[in-house]
């Protein structure tokens, strides 16, 4: 008994690490099915924040944003040191936050029923954190355009455009080389163009562009082939407009893209 028993821990042993080595290169290394091994995701572009990039007029993360004051006490700051979140506001634009550079945490606008652009933000170039454009619970029902944003060069965490049902380009974001994680742009009705990510050149993960009724499918498979050799080859496209182009759902695995 005892040697059939000695036989059987080596098994055992083996097996164990066997699984190990599987589960290891799965997450660490990418390994697939097939027993290739995809290359490591390349790492985002640096993003300095500092005096010289910021400047010198500097706050600490503000509450959200709700009205005109809460605008105000933000005029001529070029540095938040935190989130900014401007949320149920009931102003058309961002009007007085023109020297705004650097936010060293999260950007988020989102239900904002009267909100029609991002203008005001034309200094913005870095969000160190995530810029979020809309929620699936909290739409920007008015938003048109992202003008304001032209200045936009850098996104450290994910760039999310969601559920903005009167969105129609994103030409404002012309600027705009480098997200560090996802790009997600998800359930915008009117959104026809992504033209406007033509100098995109990197997203350090998952490329989301899902149910845009009116976006052709060839315009998202477009944008994924400008970022071939600066993503981690990560792709949920599909239930936009019907065209030539099939979807590319290998990677949705997204709770919001289950049904």
């Amino acid at each position: 008994m005892s040697q059939r028993r000695e036989g059987k821990r080596p098994l055992r042993s083996a097996l164990r690490f066997g699984f190990a080595t599987i589960l290891w290169c799965i997450v660490f290394l990418g390994c697939r099915d097939e027993g290739t091994i995809d290359p490591p995701c390349p790492s985002p572009p640096e993003m300095s924040f500092d005096t010289e990039s910021c400047g010198g007029a500097q706050a600490s993360s503000p509450k959200p944003i709700e009205n005109e004051e809460g605008l105000q006490a933000l005029v001529g700051k070029t540095w938040i040191r935190g989130n900014l979140i401007v949320t149920n506001a009931d102003f058309q634009s961002l009007a007085g936050l023109e020297q705004l550079v650097c936010v060293e945490g999260d950007l988020k606008l989102s239900g904002n029923a009267a909100l029609v652009s991002a203008d005001g933000l034309q200094g913005l170039r870095f969000v160190k954190g995530n810029l979020i454009v809309g929620e699936n619970d909290s739409p920007n029902e008015k938003l048109v355009s992202l003008d304001g944003l032209s200045a936009l060069t850098q996104v450290g965490k994910s760039f999310r455009i969601t559920r903005n049902p009167a969105l129609e380009d994103l030409d404002s974001v012309g600027k705009l080389e480098s997200i560090g994680d996802q790009l997600q742009i998800y359930d915008n009705a009117s959104l026809t163009s992504l033209s406007g990510l033509s100098g995109l050149n990197f997203v350090g993960d998952t490329l989301n562009v899902a149910k845009n009724a009116k976006l052709s499918n060839c315009e998202a498979t477009k944008l994924r082939d400008q970022l071939t050799d600066n993503h981690c080859r990560l792709s949920c496209i599909r239930k936009n407009a019907s065209d030539n182009c099939q979807d590319d759902d290998k990677d949705c695995w997204y709770p919001e893209e289950s049904d």
